[in-house]
């Protein structure tokens, strides 16, 4: 399984998170634990929406793509589960389910 983040870009974040780690423990007299806590929800809010929206533009680029991997998928899964149903050749049900989906343009 493929970490989804690189290394380069665990470490620079590491390394932006310590440069303002360093910032607050510099002047801790200016800085209080609640706006610590505000700064960690406003970073997850903004980490949050900018994933979602990169999420929705890769979606929304490669839409079709997915929506034909997840059609064959499903046929492939239904043809191999509906197998067993197959007596002399013939069956009940028609395990070609790409005529279905050739009529259906999403």
């Amino acid at each position: 399984e493929a970490d989804l983040l690189n290394t380069d870009f665990k470490a620079e974040t590491s390394l932006v998170m310590g440069r303002a780690r360093a910032l607050i423990e510099e002047h801790p007299n200016a800085w209080s634990p609640q706006q610590t806590d505000e700064l960690c929800e406003a970073l997850k809010i903004r980490i949050d929406r900018t994933v979602h929206q990169w999420i929705d533009e890769t979606l929304a680029r490669h839409r079709k793509s997915l929506e034909d991997q997840l059609v064959q998928t499903i046929q492939n899964e239904l043809a191999e589960h509906l197998h067993p149903l197959e007596v002399g050749g013939k069956i009940g049900v028609d395990l070609d389910f790409s005529a279905a989906t050739k009529t259906n343009d999403g």
